[in-house]
């Protein structure tokens, strides 16, 4: 579920301190925190985001461990290596190590591998192994 994004629909429409999702399948376990100047108008708009947000699971969850192992080891060297030079590259890959999960289906995923591409280490043909 993308929290984020939920997040942002809500505060498009009504000025909201956050959001909190209980069981996600559930909303009536779902709050949003309005802000004290939200109107009966706004409160309504935000409400109606709830209420057609699509919750999506996604099948594609691996461990970042998983996820590592992956890339060929000369592209798992090349990134470490490059994380001394780069600190884009060393914030991508802090950001796989502390996630835990990584979503394969993720566009923030997509985007880092097609930023590694940019880079030269990885090619077309790695991402798509990566993906599969």
């Amino acid at each position: 579920m993308n929290i984020g994004k939920l997040y942002e629909s809500i505060a498009a429409v009504a000025p909201i301190d956050g959001v909190a999702v209980g069981v996600p399948n559930d909303k009536s376990t779902w709050r949003i925190d309005f802000r004290a100047e939200a109107t009966d108008a706004q409160r309504a708009a935000a409400q109606a985001v709830i209420a057609s947000f699509v919750v999506v699971d996604s099948p594609r969850l691996i461990s970042s461990h998983d996820f590592t192992g992956r890339f060929s080891p000369a592209t798992q060297a090349a990134i470490t290596a490059a994380c001394l030079t780069d600190p884009n590259v060393l914030f991508l890959r802090l950001s796989a190590a502390e996630a835990g999960q990584i979503d394969l289906d993720s566009a923030e995923v997509n985007a880092a591998l097609d930023e590694l591409i940019v880079k030269g280490l990885l090619t077309s043909a790695e991402k798509a192994t990566v993906l599969a």
